[in-house]
């Protein structure tokens, strides 16, 4: 009974969520990752340019090289925003749970939301606008991005706020 009355409470969301494995995806980063496929990409095409410019090999590494500076300065601020950022973000099917994945580890943390956590970081808000940052552990903190694709919004709202979500209907 006590039960059933704390789980009114609880935040009911508006569409129903698709579990996979016990995991709902809430939110997904990937505009970084395209913006860094493009980038691989424009750097073949700076190499082929210069090339058909050049008369000898001396010429077209100059070339390269003075044409590439804009591209190892917008690459190493994309490796910065990489190295921070939530590249999935799940909800667990007790709904007092979330996994967070960083881009770069494989591996998924949880956290619970009402033990949930913010920090304010500005020296990386010029990189990737971002939406809040959370303390994954006590040396670890991610931010999630403003781009990122959102699939539940009202359920990321309300994750943000440190509500728990009801996923199933209680018990009566």
């Amino acid at each position: 009974m006590l039960k059933h009355c704390l789980r009114k409470f609880a935040y009911v969301p508006k569409q129903k969520l698709t579990f996979i494995d016990g995991k709902s995806l809430i939110m997904e980063e990937k505009i970084i990752g395209s913006i860094e496929k493009s980038l691989k990409i424009s750097w073949g095409v700076v190499f082929s340019f210069s090339y058909l410019i050049s008369d000898n090999s001396h010429d077209v590494a100059l070339n390269v090289g003075l044409s590439m500076i804009p591209f190892f300065g917008f690459h190493a601020n994309l490796i910065l925003a990489k190295m921070f950022c939530v590249k999935k973000l799940y909800l667990d099917e007790d709904g007092k749970n979330i996994w967070v994945q960083t881009y770069f580890s494989e591996t998924l943390n949880k956290v619970k939301i009402a033990k949930l956590e913010f920090e304010e970081m500005k020296k990386f808000k010029r990189f990737n606008p971002m939406l809040k940052i959370i303390v994954i552990s006590s040396n670890a903190s991610a931010y999630i991005s403003k781009s990122s694709e959102i699939y539940y919004k009202d359920v990321l709202d309300k994750i943000l706020e440190c509500k728990e979500i009801q996923v199933g209907i209680p018990n009566k």
